[in-house]
């Protein structure tokens, strides 16, 4: 995508997903959608000491 920031053009590439269809269907508020699997997305692990401002807490 080519966008401009005061008049100095500069290009922008979003990462593309490699989007799953599922079998299954999902339903909000009454409309029905497909859901997808989106694999390679890990989410971060909580750590395991927590700490606020230097103080030791657990959740």
């Amino acid at each position: 995508m080519q966008l401009t920031y005061r008049g100095i053009p500069y290009q922008r590439e979003y990462p593309t997903l490699d989007l799953i269809p599922l079998p299954e269907q999902g339903q909000f508020l009454g409309a029905r959608f497909n859901r997808n699997h989106c694999p390679g997305v890990h989410r971060p692990a909580n750590p395991e000491q927590l700490t606020y401002r230097g103080v030791n807490y657990r959740r």
